[in-house]
């Protein structure tokens, strides 16, 4: 064969080669069940939902804060971040904010976490939860947040949590706070938290 003839199946394997290392290898879903990644990570306008890209820094996901209590782990090829309560009373929390597109309405915020060992603090809401704020042009509170999601389960396995909010007028960043708040005890590991858009 024709050297030149060659060259198209040459490239072909190339840039398969070049796609497939490209690829993340935590694409396996926490907890190693066999099910592809979650769609919901595919179409997250929530940056590195799902902990696997570490480009800025080998040692942590972009664009995740780091903080005491917090570690990112690794289990069956999958990344996630590890909170854990240091102290009782302390407030252990992965903060994130992100900018809302124009002309959003309605956002869905996902959560797919494991809780182990969480006992509460003084106060019963002090437990594994998620809190939310939106904040206007200048990072004033715009009333409207969405619900607490609540993520003390500590039956070991992983669960997921879901919610839809509106997003109010005047809104241009929504903030998340999954956290140990103020918790006597526990961990709290978070596999994935996305945010999409429904209209």
């Amino acid at each position: 064969m024709k050297s030149y003839l060659l060259l198209p199946v040459l490239i072909g394997i190339v840039l398969t080669a070049g796609f497939a290392h490209a690829q993340s290898p935590l694409d396996t879903p926490p907890g190693g069940a066999t099910t592809t990644s979650s769609p919901i990570a595919n179409t997250s306008i929530l940056t590195n939902p799902e902990f696997a890209l570490a480009i800025k820094d080998p040692t942590w996901p972009d664009d995740w804060g780091k903080g005491t209590g917090i570690s990112w782990e690794a289990e069956n090829g999958k990344h996630f971040l590890r909170l854990t309560s240091t102290e009782p009373g302390k407030m252990i929390m992965a903060y994130r904010e992100m900018p809302i597109p124009a002309g959003v309405k309605t956002l869905q915020i996902t959560i797919r976490f494991r809780s182990n060992g969480v006992v509460a603090g003084e106060k019963n809401y002090m437990d594994a939860r998620a809190m939310f704020h939106f904040l206007d042009a200048n990072r004033k509170t715009v009333p409207g947040d969405p619900k607490v999601l609540g993520l003390t389960r500590n039956d070991g396995s992983w669960n997921t949590a879901t919610e839809q909010c509106v997003v109010p007028a005047g809104a241009t960043t929504l903030v998340l706070m999954p956290s140990l708040f103020k918790v006597a005890a526990g961990t709290l590991d978070l596999g994935e938290v996305s945010v999409t858009v429904v209209n």
